[in-house]
């Protein structure tokens, strides 16, 4: 004999805010036993482990927060805006000069490597940290 639990699931998931955990107290007394159907031994259910059941969920939007910010946090690290990196155009406007020659600028490296973003280059684009070039051109005039 099988029993339909879509409506307890249904109402858990409610009770559960994706932004802020919830209150384990108030979501275990929102959740009555007697809304629960009978276990498969007939027996009605407990509050205990629908209270459980509510601190586990609490911990995970904890943990799943928390795991949100930090790849956050790692990916404005890694990638920083795209307004905040400039290519060999940008560059080659505000020296005056072609962007081929820019770019040998870049590999004699006369432009410094802070300016330059990792990984960028070498048969790929250059890509510039906008700031520091900007800072650089600066010290140059």
């Amino acid at each position: 004999m099988s029993h339909d639990h879509g409506p307890l699931i249904a109402q858990a998931a409610s009770a559960v805010s994706p932004l802020r955990p919830p209150d384990v107290h108030a979501d275990a007394s929102a959740i009555s036993p007697s809304h629960l159907p009978p276990d498969a031994l007939g027996r009605p259910p407990q509050a205990e482990p629908i209270a459980e059941i509510l601190v586990l969920l609490q911990r995970l939007a904890v943990g799943v927060e928390t795991l949100s910010n930090e790849v956050r946090r790692v990916a404005d690290h890694v990638s920083p805006e795209p307004g905040d990196l400039v290519g060999t155009p940008y560059i080659a406007g505000r020296l005056g000069c072609t962007k081929t020659w820019a770019a040998e600028l870049v590999r004699k490296g006369e432009i410094p490597k802070d300016c330059v973003v990792s990984g960028t280059g070498h048969g790929r684009l250059w890509k510039f940290h906008k700031r520091q070039l900007d800072a650089w051109l600066h010290e140059r005039q």
